[in-house]
């Protein structure tokens, strides 16, 4: 479907001064506070609850407060998030089973939190697009190369990542991710 919108200004719009020196260092403020805010520093004890520090382990993804100081969170989505480190004919089984609920994906991020190359490679799967039993069941392997198996997440190669599991309105639990690091022929 096709919804056209029209968005117009009531008032006119006055044009900004030019920048200052004390505009300028507010907005250098404002943006460090804003990465020191919302950066989520694999070393930090006080971390979200879902984000594990130990490579190729989730913690349980569950639903709690700790994702609301985040800026890019969403208050009733359920995330998991876990370090992944590979040996070069290594790869990353994990196992796991989608709940019911609005939208469900992972995803394969460098240490900055930046999506790995999407353009290219496959580096995310949603619910519809992974491949999984009747009852939701699912095994997605993160890996360098296709191991000619279903629900392979590329990892450019890299020997390190991070994987980022997000379910946006679950209803009930979710099972926990099981992971197993296996070698590939």
């Amino acid at each position: 479907h096709h919804i056209p919108i029209d968005i117009q200004a009531l008032d006119p719009v006055e044009p900004r001064s030019a920048p200052s020196d004390a505009s300028i260092a507010e907005g250098i403020r404002r943006v460090a506070e804003f990465v020191r805010g919302n950066t989520i520093s694999m070393n930090d004890e006080n971390g979200p609850s879902w984000a594990s520090r130990v490579p190729n382990t989730f913690t349980p993804p569950v639903q709690d407060s700790s994702n609301e100081s985040i800026s890019y969170a969403a208050k009733d989505n359920v995330y998991a998030m876990a370090p992944w480190v590979l040996g070069p004919n290594q790869a990353l089984l994990v196992r796991g089973r989608f709940p019911r609920c609005r939208f469900a994906n992972v995803v394969l991020f460098n240490r900055f939190l930046q999506t790995l190359n999407y353009e290219e490679r496959t580096v995310s799967s949603n619910r519809l697009q992974t491949e999984q039993d009747a009852e939701g069941n699912f095994e997605m392997i993160v890996a360098h190369r296709d191991p000619g198996r279903p629900n392979w997440l590329d990892t450019e190669g890299r020997p390190y990542g991070i994987m980022f599991w997000r379910f946006l309105l679950p209803e009930g639990d979710i099972a926990p991710l099981t992971t197993e690091v296996i070698e590939l022929g």
